[in-house]
């Protein structure tokens, strides 16, 4: 994941990298791609994800992972901006 992109665009990033692999021969799996090319940030995805039952490990579910983790980072993010500039004030 690219510092900066949502998770929307990283999906449909490693959707068409994926789909161009194949298309190449090449066969990989959207879930191993989507989990390893993550930022920092995302790191507790890959034990959540880890707990989750491998008959729901589908790229649907792992998405939602991925959008709920960037709601909640928005958050921290926003609560850390509003403290620092309470701080400051």
């Amino acid at each position: 994941m690219k510092e900066g992109d949502d998770v929307a665009t990283h999906v449909t990033k490693i959707e068409n990298m994926v789909r161009q692999l194949n298309d190449f021969g090449l066969k990989q799996n959207d879930l191993s791609m989507m989990g390893n090319n993550l930022t920092p940030q995302y790191h507790v995805v890959h034990t959540t994800w880890d707990n989750v039952d491998e008959t729901k490990q589908n790229i649907v579910n792992l998405t939602l992972h991925l959008i709920n983790e960037e709601s909640n980072i928005k958050v921290i993010a926003a609560t850390k901006d509003s403290d620092d500039t309470t701080f400051y004030a």
